[in-house]
């Protein structure tokens, strides 16, 4: 967890003791990810160590960035997922209400509606599926979320698109990209990371 090589004795026994007393504190996940960054370590150890209300509020003020930055992470992956799902449901909502009537006899004299389907430039088959397979950019609602999406790469896009627009998993999404799992997986937060930033600028 902790780098320990540059530390000195007494530093180290300073962690050991605190490690023998809160036993449950390295098992949190998000204590884990918060010190994987070795400035957060650094900020982790002088409060520790060097006990004082400096260090004590820079540990403070940097796990409430990191806990704050989690959440909204977690927020925006939350929100592309149900903004792609609501966007396909009222898809659905409006076809259900509105079904096609390929021949109205209603008036004669009009030219009947399977004509006019002829005539558009698309087939409603074609239009099916273009619902389906819309991109996820088209069904995201937010503007300010939206403005964060479009700003991403190529391959960012992708990746969510694959994740969030078509519900498939790191493993899937690497095999159809042809890329590893390891690049999906770090594509997919160094987007998340560049929508939290966009997002709250």
């Amino acid at each position: 967890m902790l780098d320990l090589i540059y530390l000195t004795k007494s530093e180290k026994q300073s962690l050991e003791k605190f490690s023998e007393e809160n036993p449950k504190f390295y098992r949190s996940k998000l204590v884990r990810s918060f010190l994987k960054q070795y400035e957060h370590q650094a900020m982790f150890i002088d409060a520790l160590c060097y006990p004082s209300e400096e260090n004590r509020q820079k540990l403070d003020e940097a796990f409430r960035d990191f806990y704050t930055g989690v959440k909204i992470v977690s927020y925006l992956s939350k929100t592309i997922y149900w903004e792609s799902v609501n966007f396909d449901k009222k898809q659905r909502y409006r076809n259900k209400i509105s079904p096609l009537v390929l021949n109205d006899s209603s008036n004669l004299n009009e030219v009947n509606v399977l004509e006019k389907i002829k005539s558009t430039d698309k087939s409603i088959e074609e239009k099916i599926i273009e619902e389906k397979t819309l991109a996820i950019e088209e069904k995201i609602e937010d503007p300010k979320l939206k403005i964060a999406f479009l700003s991403l790469t190529m391959r960012q896009k992708e990746v969510l698109q694959s994740i969030y627009g078509n519900g498939e998993n790191i493993t899937d999404t690497a095999y159809q990209l042809d890329i590893s799992q390891q690049a999906v997986s770090k594509i997919h937060k160094s987007a998340l990371k560049r929508l939290k930033n966009i997002y709250l600028d």
